[in-house]
Formats: C-alpha cells, sequence, structure tokens
C-alpha cells in the first residue's frame, strides 16, 4: 500500500507541513460542459484505446531519477525542458506537461509533485502524483492532442474526477473513474482538441498518473 507517511516525509524533507497545515475541504467548484460542444468518449481498456489509436506517444516516467520504493518531491511543472534533480532535459516526452493545481494554500515552490519510485506500494513502475493530497493533479498538453489515455493512481483505491478542457480552458466534459493504487487505465478521445486534463480525488489521495499516452486520433 502506498503510505501516507512516505509521502508526508518527502514534504519534511523540503520543509512542508503537509500534515499540520490547515487545509481546505471545500470540493472544487461545479462545472458546466458546453453541451454543444465536441463529442468526448471514455475508455476503461488500455487495449481497446491503442487498437483504436495508433502510434502514440508514451510518457511512463522511467527516466526519472528515485530509488527503487521511494519517492521525492518535483518542481513543477514537469516538461521536456525541465533541468532538475528529478528529470534532465529530453526525459519526458515533448508535448505533454504536469504539474499540481496548488489547491493547498501553501509555498509549493519546488515541491508541486512526487515521484513515486518502482516498489513504493504495490506499483510496478515509476509514478508521478501530487505532493499535496488536497492539490489536483494537472496534465497540459502543448502540442495537438485528441486522444489521451493513463493509469489513474491514488493512495488508496477511491474514484476519481476527470475534467476535460479544450482550447482556451474551455471545459469539454468532466466524468469519474477509479483511481487505485496499483493504477486503472482511463482514456478519452475528442473530435477538438484536448488541452488540459484534470484529475482530482475529493477524499484528498494524492492522485496522479502513469504510463500516459497521447496524440491525435
Amino acid at each position: 500500500m502506498i503510505r501516507r507517511s512516505g509521502l508526508v516525509a518527502i514534504a519534511s524533507l523540503v520543509s512542508l507541513a503537509l500534515v499540520s497545515c490547515e487545509q481546505p475541504t471545500e470540493p472544487l467548484a461545479h462545472l458546466t460542459a458546453d453541451t454543444n460542444g465536441p463529442t468526448l468518449t471514455y475508455f476503461t481498456s488500455r487495449s481497446d484505446f491503442l487498437a483504436q489509436f495508433h502510434d502514440l506517444a508514451l510518457e511512463g516516467f522511467e527516466a526519472g531519477t528515485v530509488p527503487d520504493a521511494d519517492a521525492v518531491g518535483c518542481p513543477g511543472p514537469l516538461d521536456a525542458s525541465s533541468n532538475n534533480h528529478c528529470f534532465l532535459p529530453g526525459e519526458i516526452q515533448p508535448g505533454i506537461r504536469f504539474n499540481s493545481d496548488h489547491a493547498s494554500g501553501q509555498d509549493e515552490t519546488g515541491n508541486e509533485l512526487a515521484l513515486l519510485g518502482t516498489g513504493f506500494g504495490p506499483g510496478t513502475s515509476k509514478q508521478l502524483v501530487a505532493l499535496f493530497d488536497v492539490d489536483a493533479f494537472i496534465i497540459d498538453f502543448t502540442t495537438n492532442v485528441t486522444a489521451a489515455g493513463m493509469d489513474l493512481v491514488s493512495y488508496s483505491d477511491n474514484t476519481c474526477r476527470i475534467d476535460v478542457f479544450g482550447p482556451n480552458a474551455v471545459l469539454l466534459g468532466s466524468t469519474t473513474a477509479p483511481c487505485t493504487k496499483g493504477g486503472t487505465f482511463w482514456g478519452v478521445s475528442s473530435t477538438e482538441s484536448i488541452s488540459r486534463i484534470r484529475i482530482f480525488s475529493p477524499p484528498d489521495q494524492f492522485e496522479g498518473v502513469d504510463n500516459v499516452s497521447f496524440g491525435t486520433a
């Protein structure tokens, strides 16, 4: 099981009071999608998703620097240009960027995310999650993307809310899906470009992702 104490330890190392600070308890504001907007199609099977969408880029965070069965705080945003103790330039696929939404209200500078090593919990590969449990996990696409699929992960098995945005931060649609300790696949395709995906676990579960496939449908 991914232990909450492991993530608290990361925050302690970087002088962040993860468990002692006052944390907001309000859920994210309700968002309303444009009912006349593009069509979104959701997937729960990676094999079905990849059978329909070929030659997608894949980001699995395996180039990141973290010991097995350990975790390290990372600065956000993380992308192909990152040059820090977690990722060097080119170690993240171009066209994608990861961050938290800073909902904690704390000074998260330099430690917005946590890179989990293989064996930190039941995961069999590295995972990237929000370091503060009240934060949502953000994926921004900096190239044209109309299909994205990923393993949704969290501190403990739960249900995450996923908001999908198009150009100009227009909400295309929202859904819910399982997010689990080992990761459960979720995917989406859109008839319009996807600019951002926001993943949030209402019970504050350090949500994040692994094995992110993305590209054009």
